[in-house]
Formats: C-alpha cells, structure tokens, sequence
C-alpha cells in the first residue's frame, strides 16, 4: 500500500505519516520445514505500525531467503517498504535435515539361506546420513524380497523412507538349493480290484519332486515309483538324482464256494 492509502485509512492530512515498524501478528500456517523446502507464508498476517499510531495489515512483504532453507536455521526475515522507508522483524522456523542416503554398516548375522527362506535382519545395522552430515541408527526399513525364490549370490535390497525421503541401500547373501529330508513313501494300502490303481504318498509336494517310474498298476504286487528333485531342491545327502520307491497292490481276499 502507498502513502495515500495510508493517510486516507487513517484520517491524517499532509505527508507526515511514515513507516515505523513490521510484526508478524499472525504466525503462518506452516513453521516446520525439510531442509531443502522453501519458506511458505500461507495464513500469516504482517502487521505495520505507523508514526501516527495506525496500524494496518502490510502485503508486497518480501521473505528472506527467497529460496531453500536451509540446515541450522531458525528464522526468516520479513522485509516490508513503503514511503522509501523499510522494516524488518522476524518468524521462527524450524528446519529438519533431510535423509541423504543409507548403509548397512553391519551386515545380518544370517547371510547364508535355502531357497524359499525368509530374510532375517537380526544383527544388521542400518545407519542413515542427514544434509547436516549428522547420522544415525534407523528402524522401520522394509526389505525386499521377502522370501529367496533364486539361487545363487544375490542382493537384499533395504530401503527407508523418513519425512517423505527414501534412501536404499544392499546387504549380500547366498541362496542355495532347498533340501528334501524325507524321501515319499506309500500312504496307506491298496487292494486288487481288477481295476488301475494309483498310491497317495506322504511327504510328496508336486512343487518340490517330480514323479515318474511306475505310479499305476492294476495287479496285484510290488512297483517301484521314481522322485526326483525339482530345480530348487536336493536330497539331504547333496544328491539331486532320483530315488526309487517301492509301494504295493495286495491281494484280494480269496473265495470259495462248494456244490453239492
């Protein structure tokens, strides 16, 4: 606003009303900021004060700095002009250093797995870096993946999001072939009905084990069914071949009949 305004708001004549003083007398909506963010003035009222004793609300205010803001600060600056004359005072704020990055700086005490394991993450260490150089120790990171479904040396990937940054870091691990410690065996008993008859099996998963050999018979007598590991798997002696398994059809209980 101009002089005018002035001295039409607050009843003075001539050109003796001047720019005193500037107080923020309503604090803006937004004091706390990531390092990084700009100063934003939404919901602040700028109170002027004249040498006549009037008080007006002050816009066209200038806020310094202009840009960022950055770590250690603790206020802006308001800068209003008017009549030549200008005024300053002061808005706390407060500036959080924002997350710069991640590292595992001490790797999990399980490194090595089996395929279909779960990532354990106790005794790993994750240390986040700030703007300000500050670090710390940090929870509540999520890893992926979850469970191991390739073999081989891999990566976990961590990652850690903190006031709407998030950083990743990796730990190494090694995934090797799940192992089989019970080899299938017939599930109860079969009878000869003059009909094809196949056996259930217990500890046999069609996602870990490939069947094969002979698994229907009709007569009775002994057959023998092959498993074999599928891609992920190997047997609890480091084999990954087939083994033999016998299972049976028994006899039908006999009959017999006399004429007289």
């Amino acid at each position: 606003m101009g002089n005018n305004n002035v001295q039409n708001m607050v009843g003075g004549g001539g050109g003796g009303i001047k720019l005193l003083s500037i107080a923020v007398t309503t604090p803006p909506t937004k004091t706390s900021y990531l390092s990084g963010e700009s100063f934003n003035p939404a919901g602040m009222v700028v109170t002027a004060t004249y040498s006549n004793g009037a008080t007006l609300a002050a816009t066209g205010y200038a806020v310094e700095p202009s840009g960022p803001l950055t770590d250690g600060m603790t206020s802006v600056t308001i800068r209003y002009t008017e009549g030549g004359r200008s005024a300053t005072t002061t808005q706390s704020v407060t500036v959080i250093p924002k997350l710069l990055s991640i590292a595992v700086t001490t790797p999990p005490t399980k490194t090595s797995y089996r395929y279909g394991e779960t990532f354990n993450s106790s005794g790993m260490v994750v240390k986040a870096t700030y703007t300000d150089g500050s670090t710390s120790a940090v929870s509540g990171y999520t890893t992926t993946p979850t469970a191991f479904a390739t073999l081989g040396a891999q990566n976990v990937t961590v990652r850690y999001t903190e006031n709407g940054v998030t950083a990743t870091a990796t730990t190494p691990v090694t995934v090797a072939w799940a192992v089989i410690s019970v080899v299938p065996s017939q599930s109860g008993s079969l009878t000869y009905t003059g009909s094809a008859l196949t056996p259930t099996w217990n500890n046999y998963s069609a996602a870990q084990l490939t069947i094969g050999g002979t698994t229907s018979a009709t007569n009775a007598g002994t057959y023998a069914a092959t498993f074999t590991p599928t891609s992920n798997y190997e047997w609890n002696d480091d084999s990954t071949g087939a083994k033999s398994v016998n299972w049976t059809i028994g006899k039908a209980a006999g009959s017999l009949s006399i004429s007289p």
